[in-house]
């Protein structure tokens, strides 16, 4: 008997057997058995034997287990590759960043080609890429290899490095993966939800008239955008007063208020990052000391102090292997184990080696660790998953792959 009778009669065997088979074992049994098994496998073999696991591996509770079993949460490290920082649509190389529990160490691998887009966000183990050529925007599972394009933004924007901000947010209430991208205010914010619309909507940026702007509209550049949850977005502007926020579940923009300090706050001097689900905003109040604020109500504007991290913690504590260096001369970059971790950097002098910090703000220990900081090095969280899509469609809120 020729190898493809062989093969079709034992396709067919399957097919009829198949809902005799399965139900045999309970289905978190399946679950449970094949979390276990490298993502690779699962897509290019496993969900290949027969229909019905192939539905299993692209369903919602299978996705949100594996998930939880073997993509632990990590950090983008992305810097420009070539030519340099100075043109305007260079080439990125990657790496993810994550924590080894054990030895409370730092472990790198290589996340991506050696020559990629621009990295603009991550959501649900997508990303946010600027494609140089074209200049297009695309989203990317780098686990599973699914690309889509997006189409051209009606301001003509073209995306180049550090021209225009953009990110890619997902709204848990219509299951819908939506991408905003700000060019000029006085244009307005672009809007594109995948798999539902056809064009990109706009709506009104969060100034009517000039003077309301805190900012010099000829030299002020919108950047990328801070994700807290998935889906509510946050952008730093030049005001010591409120920073920029939207809700994409409502898409409606408004200023949320800074803490209030005694001396006016610098841009320079702090930075955004996701704590417990909260957005947080990390303030080096001195040399010796970095204060962190949450936004405990993001609808009340109810912000709370809930750290201090200053010299009268350290007294008496010359025998750690690491002392803390000076707090003006680093920046936050990002948080690792849900906020417990927090990730520092130096104000970086590019090409050098650097000095990169873990502090465990239960612990209150801080790790230092050597990286090479290159020109155009951003840190953004990411955590890979499964999801994948054949079409646009794929990514529709009827689709159930994508409910993480």
């Amino acid at each position: 008997m020729g190898q493809r009778k062989v093969i079709n009669r034992l396709k067919k065997y399957r097919e009829e057997h198949e809902e005799r088979i399965l139900p045999e074992l309970p289905e978190h049994i399946f679950i449970e058995i094949l979390s276990k098994i490298p993502p690779k496998f699962l897509r290019n073999t496993f969900s290949l034997v027969c229909k019905a696991w192939y539905r299993l591996i692209r369903s919602l509770e299978f996705m949100e287990k594996i998930n939880a079993v073997q993509h632990k949460p990590g950090i983008i490290v992305s810097f420009l590759v070539t030519p340099n920082c100075y043109i305007e649509f260079p080439y990125c190389k990657a790496k993810l960043l994550q924590i080894d529990e054990k030895e409370f160490d730092i472990k790198l691998t290589n996340f991506g080609p050696t020559r990629m887009g621009y990295i603009r966000s991550s959501c649900n183990g997508l990303i946010l890429v600027s494609e140089p050529r074209p200049s297009t925007l695309c989203v990317r599972n780098m686990l599973t290899g699914s690309v889509l394009t997006l189409p051209a933004c009606p301001s003509g924007c073209l995306h180049s490095f550090d021209e225009c901000g953009a990110g890619l947010g997902f709204n848990p209430v219509t299951k819908e993966y939506k991408v905003v991208h700000i060019y000029s205010d006085g244009y307005g914010f672009e809007i594109f939800t995948i798999g539902s619309d056809k064009e990109w909507r706009q709506i009104p940026g969060p100034f009517k008239e000039s003077y309301e702007r805190p900012y010099d509209i000829n030299h002020f550049r919108w950047g990328d955008v801070d994700i807290i949850n998935g889906h509510v977005f946050h952008w730093i502007v030049e005001s010591d007063e409120y920073f920029i926020s939207m809700d994409i579940r409502d898409e409606k923009l408004r200023k949320t208020k800074l803490p209030n300090l005694r001396s006016k706050i610098k841009k320079m001097d702090y930075e955004f990052v996701e704590i417990d689900g909260k957005l947080s905003f990390v303030y080096r109040a001195s040399s010796t000391q970095i204060d962190v604020w949450v936004l405990t109500d993001f609808g009340k504007q109810k912000i709370s102090k809930v750290m201090v991290q200053g010299e009268e913690e350290q007294n008496g504590s010359e025998e750690r292997k690491d002392k803390l260096p000076d707090f003006l001369k680093l920046f936050v970059v990002a948080t690792l184990r849900n906020g417990e971790v927090i990730v520092l950097s130096r104000i970086r002098n590019p090409g050098n080696n650097e000095s990169i910090y873990l502090y465990d703000m239960k612990t209150r220990e801080m790790r230092k660790f050597k990286m090479k900081i290159k020109d155009g090095t951003r840190f953004i969280p990411h955590t890979s998953s499964l999801v994948s899509w054949t079409t646009e469609m794929d990514l529709s809120p009827n689709f159930t792959n994508i409910s993480l």
